[in-house]
């Protein structure tokens, strides 16, 4: 089944998550236009979890865990962190949570203070099953960097198609041919997740600073250069005119002498 990446507002579908996929890096105008960075076959895990209490219309939704996260060709491990959205529609956000860094490793594990709650508003309808099918979560995936502005490396979003998500929220389970409640308020449900990840151009980022500065290096010389030809000649030819006239009233001088 066909799965969405999401960056920003620009989304991007994929054929499914065994293929191949586009993540969008830029967006113009809401629809991808400039750059894409192709990611490649491999899939990677995350461990998701999720709780539901029917009385207060209270959500849970934590990331646990992440497997094997591509590694940086420049730095290697990577910190990575993760920062959750919980969506209406795929586009108004009601909550959100950032998870803490998790230092040089390509396996994080969170912890239970990264879990992201919050109340299901009154306006977000339930269907037969008691499943809110307008709600989503959009995880985006990010590395540590304290020089440069923080880059995603890679996204996913869990929603109504998830048998995680049906299983968190669903009112009635068949069993043994009748409709019995389930308690899904007293059960936290977990389920491992693929989605696609790729670190940027963290290397040619770098080598595009190194560039820009030799440039601005260069130029600054050529100015320099310039100001000094300019500028230069324009003061020395006054020196020289003081000691040519001086020159020639000593020469002068010396002409009367001799001839008294």
């Amino acid at each position: 089944m066909p799965h969405s990446v999401w960056h920003n507002v620009c989304q991007v579908s994929s054929n499914g998550w065994g293929g191949e996929c586009d993540y969008c890096l830029n967006y113009d105008a809401q629809t991808c236009s400039l750059v894409f960075l192709p990611l490649g076959p491999k899939a990677r895990e995350a461990l998701v979890r999720m709780g539901f209490d029917r009385k207060s219309r209270a959500v849970k939704f934590s990331l646990l865990q992440m497997s094997d996260l591509p590694r940086d060709a420049s730095i290697g491990l990577l910190d990575p962190y993760a920062k959750v959205y919980a969506l209406i529609n795929g586009q108004k956000r009601v909550a959100k949570q950032k998870t803490r860094v998790m230092r040089r490793t390509l396996s994080p594990l969170f912890g239970a203070e990264d879990w992201l709650e919050f109340v299901l508003p009154d306006n977000v309808g339930l269907d037969a099953d008691g499943v809110p099918r307008s709600l989503s979560f959009n995880v985006v995936l990010f590395n540590h960097d304290g020089v440069k502005r923080n880059e995603p490396i890679g996204q996913f979003t869990v929603d109504a198609a998830s048998e995680l998500f049906n299983g968190t929220f669903k009112t009635h389970q068949e069993q043994n041919g009748l409709k019995a409640a389930a308690a899904a308020e007293d059960k936290e449900r977990a389920e491992w997740h693929k989605g696609y990840f790729a670190v940027g151009l963290v290397l040619v980022q770098l080598l595009a600073i190194i560039l820009l500065g030799i440039c601005v290096f260069l130029l600054s010389m050529a100015l320099r250069r310039c100001w000094r030809r300019v500028y230069g000649h324009a003061r020395a030819p006054p020196h020289n005119k003081c000691n040519n006239n001086s020159d020639s009233n000593s020469s002068s001088t010396k002409l009367s002498v001799q001839e008294l």
